[in-house]
């Protein structure tokens, strides 16, 4: 009867769930202007839930930003990606990966203040204790030259974001200022759903029901 109990019980409890996590950067009513070119930021940092002790990488879904006043039209915005990069991509740094699609910021000059722009990305897996750069960019691949394209996204200047900054021209450091802006995670590590822990121990009393009679 043990033999078949614990497969039972494996099956019943593995992992299947992976759930959601959040960092973000709130905004208090001010804009960038038009110099915004991204927004550094550190998983680790600000994390909203905590994904485990034990966890080491976890899997980018979303950034968002949010449209300030638009700034003047600049070559290449119509088509927008948000690329990572694991440092500044003016220096030494790598390409870590693309959003799955583009924003076209040319209409969005002229979206009312607070339209929320979004990138998606396909569980681009990061180190949950690097900090990254996440750059918008004409290009979806991280070639040498990558673009510099301004924005006008809000700000938020009231709570500093502890893991990273605001990027300006030429993707520069903007110290003690952050662009408004969340990214979605998901853990790459399932974690047990708690209806199947519940399956589980019901599978157990009744199996050592069924042995007892």
């Amino acid at each position: 009867m043990k033999q078949k109990i614990l497969p039972l019980i494996l099956l019943l409890a593995t992992p299947t769930a992976y759930g959601a996590f959040v960092i973000s950067s709130p905004d208090n009513g001010t804009t960038q202007g038009n110099a915004g070119t991204g927004q550094s930021f550190t998983p680790r940092v600000g994390m909203i839930e905590d994904p485990g002790s034990s966890t080491t990488t976890i899997d980018l879904t979303s950034f968002s930003l949010w449209a300030g006043n638009g700034g003047s039209g600049v070559a290449g915005r119509n088509t927008t990606y948000l690329l990572i990069y694991d440092a500044s991509p003016v220096g030494a740094a790598n390409f870590v990966g693309s959003s799955t699609n583009s924003i076209d910021l040319d209409p969005a000059s002229n979206a009312p203040l607070g339209t929320e722009l979004s990138w998606t990305f396909n569980n681009l897996t990061l180190n949950y204790d690097t900090t990254y750069f996440a750059v918008i960019s004409s290009r979806n691949t991280g070639v040498n030259g990558i673009n510099d394209i301004g924005f006008g996204f809000q700000n938020n200047l009231a709570n500093p974001y502890g893991g990273g900054t605001a990027l300006a021209d030429n993707f520069a450091v903007q110290g003690g200022s952050d662009l408004r802006f969340t990214a979605t995670f998901t853990n790459p590590v399932a974690v047990p759903e708690p209806s199947a822990t519940l399956l589980s121990g019901l599978a157990i009393l009744a199996l050592l029901r069924r042995r007892r009679s």
